[in-house]
């Protein structure tokens, strides 16, 4: 068929379901409704008009939970629902989770991970030590029971030897505690980051100063053995070209940056924080407000707690500190989190724009707000649900009438069969279209189809190529005389088959001895970043 005439068909569309919403995690087959006062036999009707049948009742509020039939999804069950005008309301019967709170006995004095929800992130994943969050820094205490087991690599750039810890200052191991202390183990302070790993790069000397050849050398040391974010708790106020080339290379390694923005209470430059390869982080209170001495601007993309931080120090101890500091490592660690979530093959810039858009707003002198585990993870790979807009014949007769007395019928189902009875050869030739959309970057496009066709058949699928204007086959799934779902995904050239969030697929059915095709149900899904 010329795809050109198709599209020119798209004339008698019909919206069959509303777009379905985005839900957090639910049961797959149950829709929890509240019928209003007086409306049992409206409710029983509507319930087996869809199928579905009531599992519960609870008295004390109203509402009911439905068990779904395998061919209505949840969105399309509450938007079958809502539309009726003796429901009250209809929702998914969403899932809850134990909140994880670790046995650390500092916990109590961590207010930090508190306000940036890891307990809520930790029920989600709790790091991996395949992930490598390197501390630039005054090294890292190596004997700490909270942070000696969690060290798999150190240098010093210092002084040219083997010895990374932190034997004189304190400030690289009350950093590395915040990024990834022994998390749950009884003992000290829990780490945002929980199982990740740390590397040691000792580019601050026992005074807490060292140079930008050192800090360069660090920052490439540590991309080379495998970091995957590095925390940068140093700066000045001016830059170098030997340190701005270095952030890149980190970032061209696919390695996320968090850097301290500085304590100077203005809106100054301070590097590396300023470099576009990093994530300049501001301090925060514990009110979310910005304290007197925090760096802040139009250049510092987040805020992170760093007032009255409890961490892990040298000597075996655990002290309270403030500063943008402190503030840095809470970034490190949440970046530790998402590369062990979303695995070590994404880009930084998704673990960077996951870091960005999920922050809390907290007012404009940060550009995006004060961090937040739990968004940034539950974010996650956005997946919606999409039913046709319309659906088409290309060829054939509608069974039970035109698509508008089919779909009051049933707003989910199109039945269609060959237009010739004596037939040797049937074709069935049908598409569905809708408009869908998609929050960042589209990874993946699937068309979910649950159908059947009399006798057994094979079922083409096409998606409409905006650009070239013809069909490109994707896939052929294989239908019986029973209800079968099947899922073809899309994952390349994407561009050319969602266009303005306009998608259009296309079926053909065709056999010897084919009667009919029922369609139960089409879905859209789009998964993106």
């Amino acid at each position: 068929m010329n795809s050109k005439l198709l599209v020119a068909s798209l004339i008698a569309s019909l919206a069959v379901c509303a777009s379905a919403q985005r839900y957090g995690e639910y049961v797959k087959d149950e829709v929890l409704v509240k019928f209003k006062p007086g409306s049992q036999i409206s409710a029983t009707i509507a319930n087996n008009k869809l199928g579905a049948r009531v599992v519960d009742y609870n008295d004390a509020i109203g509402f009911t939970t439905i068990k779904l039939p395998p061919m209505v999804s949840v969105p399309a069950a509450v938007s079958y629902y809502s539309k009726l005008d003796f429901v009250e309301y209809a929702e998914p019967n969403g899932i809850v989770h134990v909140t994880f709170t670790p046995n650390d006995p500092g916990w109590g004095n961590q207010w930090g991970p508190k306000k940036i929800k890891c307990p809520e992130a930790w029920d989600i994943t709790q790091g991996s030590s395949s992930v490598r969050i390197a501390i630039c820094d005054t090294g890292i205490d190596k004997d700490h029971p909270d942070l000696a087991s969690k060290i798999v690599l150190g240098k010093n750039f210092t002084s040219g030897d083997a010895n990374a810890w932190d034997d004189g200052f304190g400030h690289g191991s009350h950093t590395a505690g915040i990024a990834a202390a022994i998390t749950n183990n009884g003992i000290g302070v829990a780490g945002v980051g929980f199982n990740c790993s740390l590397m040691a790069a000792k580019v601050l000397d026992n005074g807490g100063s060292g140079t930008w050849a050192w800090v360069a050398s660090g920052i490439t040391w540590a991309t080379d053995n495998g970091a995957d974010a590095i925390n940068l708790s140093l700066g000045a106020s001016s830059g170098s070209s030997t340190l701005l080339n270095a952030v890149n290379y980190a970032w061209n390694n696919n390695v996320v940056i968090a850097a301290a923005a500085g304590n100077n209470g203005n809106t100054a430059a301070f590097y590396p924080a300023f470099y576009t390869n990093c994530i300049a982080v501001a301090a925060s209170n514990s009110a979310d407000g910005k304290p007197s001495w925090s760096t802040y601007g139009s250049w510092v993309e987040v805020a992170a707690p760093g007032q009255s931080i409890y961490s892990t120090w040298k000597n075996n101890s655990y002290v309270y500190s403030d500063g943008t500091s402190m503030a840095s490592p809470h970034v490190a660690g949440e970046a530790g989190l998402l590369w062990a979530h979303l695995g070590t093959g994404v880009s930084n810039s998704i673990i960077r724009s996951r870091i960005e858009q999920s922050a809390d707003p907290v007012g404009s002198w940060v550009v995006y707000g004060r961090i937040n585990c739990f968004k940034a993870l539950n974010q996650g790979e956005t997946v919606k649900e999409f039913a046709p807009t319309g659906f088409g014949t290309v060829q054939g007769t509608k069974r039970g009438g035109n698509i508008a007395s089919l779909a009051a019928d049933d707003e989910n189902k199109l039945w269609i069969s060959s237009n010739k009875p004596d037939f040797t050869t049937a074709k069935i030739e049908w598409y569905a279209e809708t408009v869908v959309s998609y929050p960042g970057t589209l990874t993946k496009l699937e068309i979910q189809l649950q159908a059947l066709t009399l006798p057994a058949d094979t079922c083409d699928v096409y998606l409409l190529n905006f650009n070239t204007g013809v069909l490109d086959y994707k896939g052929t799934m294989s239908l019986v005389s029973s209800d079968t779902t099947q899922t073809i995904a899309v994952t390349s050239g994407l561009s050319d088959y969602v266009v303005d969030g306009y998608t259009v697929a296309y079926f053909a059915v065709s056999g010897p001895s084919l009667v009919e095709m029922r369609t139960d149900q089409v879905i859209f899904r789009t998964f993106s970043q």
